[in-house]
């Protein structure tokens, strides 16, 4: 009996020892990719250090900055464009909807109202898309869940 719990504490010894050298090894494989990462970083960074020295590196860095200020410019301008097509579906949307009740207007009609509002809210889906990625304002998101309310109120009551 003595020698089979030694057996098994010398196994669990083994086990224990080999586990420990397992931990270490894939510890000092993490910090050697970690030390890589860094040095592949510092030698990224005297290089650009070496760039904006040179005369050629100060005109790249020029250029890249008036791209930069153009990129900006033509969002500033795209955002616009796209802040007015939306608030104008969105007043279409607004204007239908207050009209739906008034019998003179072509409006009253369900399926009249359904077939413009898929068109307007097509449009509209995809304006506030590329809207929302160039980072417009919430006030244009409010209105915009107000507009999609509406159609989806029309939508059930044509069900």
């Amino acid at each position: 009996m003595k020698e089979i719990l030694t057996i098994i504490s010398l196994v669990v010894g083994i086990v224990s020892v080999l586990l420990i050298v397992v931990l270490n090894y894939m510890t000092l494989k993490k910090l050697i990719k970690a030390d890589a990462k860094e040095r592949e970083a510092e030698k990224l960074m005297q290089l650009s250090q070496a760039m904006e020295e040179t005369e050629y590196g100060k005109k790249v860095i020029s250029k890249l900055n008036e791209i930069t200020e153009a990129q900006n410019l033509f969002s500033q301008s795209l955002l616009h464009v796209l802040s007015r097509d939306l608030l104008a579906v969105m007043d279409e949307i607004m204007y239908i909807n207050r009209k739906r009740n008034t019998r003179a207007s072509k409006w009253s009609s369900l399926e009249e109202r359904l077939k413009r509002y898929e068109v307007l809210e097509e449009v509209m889906d995809s304006c506030f898309v590329s809207y929302s990625r160039l980072g417009g304002n919430h006030a244009i998101k409010e209105r915009y869940e107000e507009c999609k309310a509406i159609i989806r109120e029309t939508q059930r009551a044509a069900e």
